[in-house]
C-alpha cells in the first residue's frame, strides 16, 4: 500500500509534471555486508588476487541472498547492499535477511575458507521510499531502515550479524538473539538498541507437506553420490519417472538432508513453453540472480545484469555488451556482436562454467539441479554435456529430473546412475495415506478410497487425501465423488472466490510458470487483490514460489494441465490472444518465440508467424542455429492456417528465404535441403510476380547449381543477377562473384579474372560486410579466395599468395566465421597448389578447428583432404596420407558437393598409383570420367587425364598413357593453365613422354 509523505510525518512537497520518477513506500528489510580489513587484505594478497577474492565474495553473497528471496541492489566495492521485499517460504522478510546473513558469515568463517578476512553484517527493517529508474540498477530506495542497516554494519563485531529492534521482533520465534549495549551511531541523535543474531531456535517449522514414503533407497543413492562428489569424484544422477511420481519432491527432500544442507546449490528450471529459446534455463537463472522483475523494462533489466556482470563476474566494456546480446537482454535490439557468434557462445559457456565452479565457494561440494530436463533446449543440452566433462574431478553433484513415458526412455544427459521412480507399493501407499490423514487414519473406508484413486502415484495420494480430509462426512462409495485428479483440482478451484478462480485459470494459460503482474494486467486486478489471489492459491496448494525463477509456479505441471484442460476451447483461445496482446504492449522484451506460442494458441497465426520469423533471426544472430531451424519448422506448420492464398505464399517465400541459407550453412551449398528451399523460393517468386529484392534468391539458387556442378545453369543465373534493375551493389557483387567462380570451374581463367576483379574493385568492407546477413556470403573474402586460385592455376604463385593473405586479413577483421573459413581455404589451397606441405598443414589445421567449432562440413572435409595430401609427400606417411585424403573425399561427398570432387579423385588416383595400388586407383576412374563429361568442370579435366595416364602406365599400357597425357597437355595449354602444364611435364618424365 502506498503511503504519502504527509502520512509518514515528513513535510509535504509539490509534485511537478517534469518529475520522472514514481515513488511509493514499501516495507523492507535492508542488509549491508562488508569485508573487514580490506586495505590490509590488498597488501597481503596483491591487487590481482584481491580482485579475484572480491569477486568470489560478491558471488557468495549474491547466491545466499537470492536463495532466500532477497535482492542485491548495489555492490559497494568491498560491501554489498541487499533488500528483502518479502518473506521466503515460512519466514518473514526480516527472518529471511537474518538467515542469509548467518549463512554468509558462516561460509566466510568455515574452516578451510578461501577468504582470509571476516565480515560485518547489519540488518534493519521498516518502510523505505522507492523511486523507479534512478540508479544504475533502476532502483533508488531511501529510508530510515536503510541508513540504520548501514550504520549497524559499521559497528558490528567481525563475523556477526547485528539487527535492529524491529528485525528482532519479527524474527524472534525463529532465531535466538544476544542483546548488546545501545550503540551510538553516526547520524542518529540517540544510542540505538541492537541485538546480535545467533543460531536458529532448533528446527524451523516447515510448510505442511507430505512425508516422503517409499524412497529411502533413492535418498540413500543420492547421499552416496554426494559423498563421492565431496571426495572429488564428480557425479551425475538422473531422477526419472512419469508425471506425479515425485521427482521434484525427492530432490527437495534430499536438499533438506544435513549433508546436502552443508553444500552450495544451483537450481536451473526448464520450461515447456520456453524450450524454443537457447540457454533458456540459464537465462532465467541469471535474471533471477540479478533480481530482475517481470515488470522491469529493458533498460532496468539491462542495468541490473550489467551491475552483476561487472561486480560479480569481473567483466567490462565490450564483453558485457556481447554477453547481454547473447542472453537476449541488451536494450539495443540492433546491437551487433563484436565477433563471430559461435566463438562468443563458446566463450559464454566458458564463463558460465567458471561462475558455476565459483559457486562452490568454501562448501564441501556444489549441487547443480536441473529440473524437468526433458524440456532442455539444444544449446543448454550442449552446454551441460560439456560441463559434465569438467565436473569429473571436482566436488560437484549434478542432478536432473526427467519425465518419462515408460521404462524404455533414456536419460537426456549422460548419467553415472539413473534412479527410475516406480509407483508406491500398496503398503507404502497406505503408510503415506495414514500419515496424511493423521487423526482420521483409522477410517478404513477413507484409506481404501484414496488408495484406489491414487494407484500408487504420490501426487495423486496427496491430492485425494487432501480432498478426503476436507469432507467432514462422506460416503466414499457415492458416485459424485472425484473420479480423477482433474476432479480434485476442480474441487480446489470451486473453493476459491470467483475472481481468484479466474486468476488461476488465466495463469494456467500463461504456462506452468506465471508472472502475477502479467495476469493482473490481463484481468485488470489491483496489486493488493493480486497478492490475495496468490496467497489463496498457495494456501490451496495450487501454486508455490520456486527457487531460481521469476514469478510463481503451479504446484505441479499436472495441476496446471488439469486447470488449463478444463477451460472451454473458445475461452482458452481468447485468453491466449488477450495474454499475447498484453505482453506485446507492456513487456515487449519477452522472447519472440514465447509471444508466437500465445498468438498461435490464440488463433492468430499471422502474428505468430511474424514473431517466429523474428525468433529465427534472433537465434541466427547469436549463432543458435538449431533453435533457428526449430522456429522455422514451427512457422511452416502455421502456413496452412493463414487466410488468403497470396498472403500465404508471401509468408512461405519469407520462410524459404530464411531456411535455404540456414541449410546451406548447416549442410554446405550442395545439400539437398538447401536446393529444395531455393527451388521453392524461385517458384514462389515467379508466382507472386515479384520485381524487387530478388538478387539474394537468384544468387543462392545459382550457388546450389554451382555446388552441384550444373555450371551452365549457374552461369545463366549470374547473368540474370547482373541484369536485375534497381537491386543495388549487392546484386552486382553477387552476380560477378557467381560468374567468376563458375568461369574458374569451367576453365576460363580470363573471364574468372574479369568478374572476380570487378567484385574486388567494388567491394568495401564497411559498406558491404552487412550483406552477409542476406546472402550468407562475404563477397570480399570469396572473390579474393577464387582470385588466389585463378593466379595459382596460371602459375602466378606470388600473386596467389597475395590474394590469399588479403583474404585472411579481411576474414579476421570481419569476425564472420564463414568468411574466416573461406580465407583459410584460400591459404591452404594455394599452398597445396604451390607444393608447400608444411604451410598447407598449418592453415588446414586452423581451418579444421574452425570447421569443427562451427559445424561447417565442407570446410572440415577439404581441410582433412589437404592434410592428407601433405602426409603423402613423405614415403613414411604416404599410407596414412592416402587414408586421410580418402576420408576427406568421402566427407565432401556426404555433403552432396559435386564441384571439386573431380580434382580430389584425380589426386587420390595419383597417390594410389605411387603407392603401388593400381587396382584401388582404377575403382575411382570411371566415376571421375563420367562426372567430368556430364558437369563440364573443365578446370579439372587436365589433372584427371594426368592421373589416368599414370594409372595406364602402371597397368602396362604405355601408348594409352601417352595419349592421355598429350590430351591433358593440350587442354592445359588451351586454358593457359601453367599449373597443370607443369604437372603434365613431371608426369611425362615418369612415363617417358615429352610434349611435342
Amino acid at each position: 500500500m502506498s503511503i504519502s509523505m504527509d502520512d509518514a510525518g515528513a513535510a509535504p512537497f509539490a509534485v511537478r509534471d517534469e518529475d520522472a520518477d514514481w515513488s511509493e513506500y514499501r516495507p523492507v528489510s535492508a542488509m549491508f555486508v562488508d569485508l573487514v580489513g580490506s586495505a590490509e587484505l590488498i597488501g597481503k594478497l596483491g591487487p590481482e588476487r584481491y580482485n579475484a577474492a572480491l569477486r568470489a565474495f560478491h558471488n557468495l553473497v549474491t547466491a545466499h541472498v537470492r536463495l532466500l528471496g532477497g535482492e542485491v541492489v548495489q555492490y559497494l566495492g568491498d560491501g554489498v547492499m541487499c533488500l528483502f521485499h518479502r518473506g521466503h517460504e515460512e519466514m518473514g522478510r526480516a527472518a529471511a535477511a537474518i538467515a542469509a546473513g548467518l549463512r554468509i558469515a558462516g561460509a566466510i568463517q568455515r574452516p578451510g575458507s578461501a577468504f582470509p578476512a571476516n565480515v560485518r553484517i547489519g540488518i534493519a527493517s521498516g518502510l523505505a521510499l522507492f523511486s523507479d529508474g534512478a540508479s544504475a540498477a533502476g532502483v533508488r530506495a531511501v529510508g530510515h531502515c536503510i541508513n540504520l542497516a548501514a550504520r549497524l554494519q559499521a559497528v558490528a563485531p567481525p563475523g556477526s550479524v547485528l539487527v535492529c529492534a524491529e528485525s528482532r521482533r519479527s524474527a524472534q520465534e525463529l532465531f535466538a538473539f544476544r542483546a548488546l549495549p545501545d550503540q551510538p551511531l553516526k547520524g542518529f541523535a540517540e544510542a540505538v538498541s541492537c541485538w546480535e543474531a545467533a543460531e536458529p531456535r532448533g528446527e524451523r517449522a516447515e510448510n505442511p507437506r507430505s512425508p516422503l514414503v517409499g524412497r529411502l533407497a533413492e535418498i540413500s543413492a543420492l547421499e552416496s553420490a554426494l559423498a563421492e562428489a565431496i571426495a572429488g569424484r564428480g557425479q551425475t544422477v538422473a531422477v526419472m519417472g512419469e508425471a506425479g511420481f515425485g521427482k521434484t519432491r525427492l530432490l527437495e527432500e534430499f536438499a533438506h538432508s544435513p549433508l546436502a544442507q552443508s553444500c552450495q546449490r544451483l537450481v536451473l528450471n526448464c520450461r515447456r513453453d520456453e524450450r524454443g529459446g537457447d540457454f533458456h534455463p540459464i537465462k532465467a537463472h541469471l535474471l533471477w540472480v540479478a533480481g530482475v522483475a517481470m515488470d522491469d523494462d529493458e533498460h532496468r533489466r539491462e542495468a541490473k545484469l550489467r551491475q552483476m556482470f561487472g561486480a560479480v563476474w569481473g567483466l567490462e566494456g565490450t564483453a558485457i555488451d556481447d554477453l547481454l546480446v547473447l542472453l537476449d537482454a541488451h536494450s539495443d535490439a540492433d546491437r551487433q556482436l563484436s565477433t563471430d557468434p559461435v566463438l562468443l557462445r563458446r566463450w559464454l559457456c566458458e564463463q558460465l562454467t567458471s561462475r558455476i565452479l565459483e559457486l562452490q565457494g568454501v562448501s564441501p561440494a556444489l549441487i547443480v539441479v536441473v529440473e524437468d530436463a526433458h524440456w532442455l533446449d539444444p544449446s543448454s543440452l550442449e552446454f551441460l554435456a560439456g560441463f559434465q566433462a569438467v565436473l569429473r574431478d571436482r566436488p560437484i553433484l549434478m542432478l536432473f529430473s526427467q519425465r518419462t513415458a515408460g521404462s524404455g526412455d533414456q536419460p537426456v544427459l549422460a548419467a553415472d546412475r539413473a534412479l527410475r521412480l516406480e509407483p508406491l507399493s500398496r503398503a507404502q501407499s497406505q503408510d503415506l495415506i495414514r500419515s496424511l490423514l493423521n487423526a482420521r487414519a483409522g477410517d478404513a473406508e477413507m484409506v481404501r478410497w484414496v488408495q484406489d484413486k491414487a494407484r500408487g502415484v504420490p501426487l495423486y495420494v496427496t491430492a485425494f487425501a487432501d480432498y478426503a480430509l476436507r469432507k467432514e462426512r462422506a460416503d466414499f462409495g457415492a458416485p459424485d465423488l472425484p473420479l480423477d485428479l482433474l476432479d480434485v483440482i476442480e474441487e480446489s478451484l470451486g473453493r476459491l472466490p470467483e475472481r481468484t478462480r479466474r486468476f488461476a485459470q488465466a495463469a494456467a494459460v500463461m504456462g506452468p510458470h506465471f508472472e502475477p503482474a502479467i495476469i493482473a494486467a490481463l484481468l485488470g486486478e489491483s496489486g493488493e487483490d493480486t497478492c490475495r489471489h496468490v496467497d489463496r492459491l498457495v494456501t490451496e496448494k495450487l501454486a508455490a514460489e520456486r527457487v531460481g525463477i521469476l514469478g510463481m509456479a503451479f504446484a505441479h505441471d499436472l495441476v496446471r494441465e488439469a486447470i488449463y484442460g478444463n477451460l472451454g476451447s473458445d475461452l482458452r483461445r481468447r485468453l491466449h490472444a488477450d495474454l499475447a496482446a498484453v505482453i506485446e504492449a507492456r513487456w515487449p522484451e519477452v522472447p519472440a518465440h514465447f509471444l508466437a506460442l500465445h498468438f498461435e494458441n490464440g488463433g492468430q497465426p499471422e502474428q505468430a508467424l511474424r514473431y517466429l520469423i523474428n525468433a529465427t533471426l534472433a537465434s541466427v544472430r547469436v549463432g543458435a542455429l538449431q533453435e533457428a531451424r526449430d522456429h522455422i519448422g514451427r512457422a511452416f506448420a502455421l502456413l496452412p492456417r493463414l487466410s488468403g492464398n497470396q498472403e500465404r505464399r508471401r509468408q512461405e517465400l519469407a520462410l524459404y528465404s530464411l531456411e535455404g541459407p540456414l541449410q546451406m550453412i548447416l549442410g554446405g551449398p550442395g545439400n539437398a535441403a538447401f536446393g529444395d528451399a531455393q527451388r521453392r523460393s524461385m517458384d514462389l517468386m515467379r508466382e507472386l510476380g515479384l520485381n524487387e529484392d530478388r538478387a539474394h534468391l537468384y544468387y543462392n539458387s545459382g550457388l546450389h547449381d554451382w555446388a552441384c556442378c550444373r555450371l551452365d545453369a549457374a552461369e545463366t543465373t549470374a547473368r540474370t543477377v547482373l541484369a536485375l534493375p534497381n537491386e543495388g551493389e549487392g546484386a552486382q557483387l553477387a552476380g560477378h562473384t557467381l560468374a567468376g567462380l563458375v568461369a574458374w570451374h569451367k576453365g576460363d581463367l580470363g573471364r574468372a579474372r574479369h568478374h572476380l576483379g570487378r567484385t574486388i574493385a567494388l567491394y568495401r568492407p564497411e559498406k558491404h560486410a552487412p550483406l552477409f546477413s542476406k546472402y550468407l556470403k562475404d563477397f570480399g573474402v570469396f572473390s579474393l579466395f577464387y582470385s588466389g586460385l585463378t593466379a595459382s592455376v596460371a602459375g602466378e604463385f606470388d600473386a596467389a599468395e597475395g590474394f590469399a593473405t588479403r583474404a585472411v586479413e579481411l576474414g579476421r577483421s570481419l569476425g564472420i566465421a564463414h568468411a574466416r573459413g573461406f580465407s583459410l581455404l584460400a591459404m591452404f589451397l594455394t599452398e597445396m597448389f604451390r607444393g608447400d606441405p608444411e604451410t598447407t598443414v598449418a592453415h588446414a589445421k586452423e581451418a579444421e578447428t574452425l570447421a569443427r567449432t562451427h559445424h561447417f562440413p565442407e570446410f572440415l572435409a577439404m581441410a582433412g583432404f589437404a592434410q592428407g595430401w601433405a602426409l603423402t609427400r613423405q614415403p613414411a606417411t604416404r599410407t596414412e596420407g592416402i587414408a586421410t585424403m580418402i576420408d576427406g573425399l568421402e566427407g565432401w561427398r556426404r555433403t552432396n558437393f559435386i564441384a571439386w570432387q573431380s580434382l580430389f579423385e584425380a589426386m587420390v588416383i595419383e597417390e594410389l598409383v605411387k603407392a603401388g595400388e593400381p587396382s584401388r586407383a582404377q575403382a575411382y576412374l570411371p566415376g571421375l570420367k563420367t562426372r567430368l563429361a556430364q558437369s563440364g568442370e573443365a578446370q579439372f579435366l587436365a589433372p584427371a587425364l594426368i592421373a589416368e595416364a599414370q594409372l595406364l602406365a602402371a597397368q602396362d599400357q604405355p601408348q594409352a598413357a601417352q595419349a592421355s597425357l598429350a590430351q591433358a597437355w593440350g587442354q592445359a595449354r588451351a586454358m593457359r593453365a601453367h599449373l597443370w602444364l607443369t604437372h603434365a611435364e613431371r608426369a611425362g618424365e615418369r612415363i617417358g613422354w615429352v610434349p611435342a
